[in-house]
């Protein structure tokens, strides 16, 4: 017997008959063909605890011809047209969520058989946003009477700050673990431009300037009126 289906009961009846014609045998039994065997799955792309920088990439693998492969992410089906080739073989292209992805494949045969193939991915979305730079001090467009006066303020922790005063470089400022900064510049007579630059860890940057204007020469006083030993009653 051949080309019998899956889980499928049959019905057989034997006859058979003597040189004379005589019906010496008739005999009729049934049986039940096993259920199908829930379908291969093999995956080759992506392996598990992938890391990618992209968040478009293929999923590949193999099971049995003509199957029906469903892709989900995070619960969410994604490519539920997928038809394995004659050899078994497919391909997807797919687009990761942020961070963290579990991927699932459901392959799914002519008799609804299953088999499920998980791989736990990463997408390592690129930091775009620049940091945040808050200056406490100086106020722009502020006059002192010192050479010598302090920046301070507070941006993203593990940010890099660089101070520049008239484009003259301040040197390392020291940022802790809060993102705070406190750190002395050095001022030229008249207008100085302070330029405070905080680049994050992803490479992004915030700017913020201060306009000071360093005055050391007091005021010019001209005393008119009352003449200088004037005496009065």
């Amino acid at each position: 017997a051949t080309n019998l289906e899956y889980l499928t009961e049959y019905s057989v009846t034997v006859e058979a008959w003597d040189i004379s014609g005589n019906l010496s045998l008739d005999d009729d039994w049934k049986f039940i063909t096993a259920p199908k065997d829930a379908p291969i799955l093999e995956i080759e792309t992506p392996v598990e605890g992938a890391s990618y920088d992209t968040p478009y990439i293929f999923v590949s693998g193999m099971t049995e011809p003509n199957i029906k492969v469903t892709v989900q992410i995070n619960g969410r089906t994604l490519a539920p047209d997928i038809t394995s080739l004659d050899n078994g073989a497919f391909s997807k292209l797919i687009k990761l969520d942020d961070y963290d992805n579990i991927v699932k494949f459901i392959a799914t045969d002519a008799y609804n058989n299953t088999t499920t193939v998980t791989r736990n991915v990463y997408y390592n979305k690129p930091d775009t946003v620049p940091p945040v730079l808050n200056i406490q001090s100086p106020v722009t467009n502020s006059y002192v009477g010192d050479e010598h006066i302090m920046v301070s303020g507070q941006t993203e922790p593990g940010s890099t700050v660089v101070i520049t005063v008239n484009g003259k470089d301040q040197g390392k400022v020291i940022v802790d673990n809060d993102g705070k900064f406190n750190h002395e510049v050095e001022l030229l007579r008249g207008i100085n431009e302070i330029v405070i630059r905080a680049t994050d860890p992803a490479g992004n940057v915030t700017v913020e300037t201060r306009i000071v204007t360093y005055d050391a020469i007091g005021p010019i006083v001209a005393i008119q009126n009352p003449p200088d030993g004037f005496t009065t009653n």
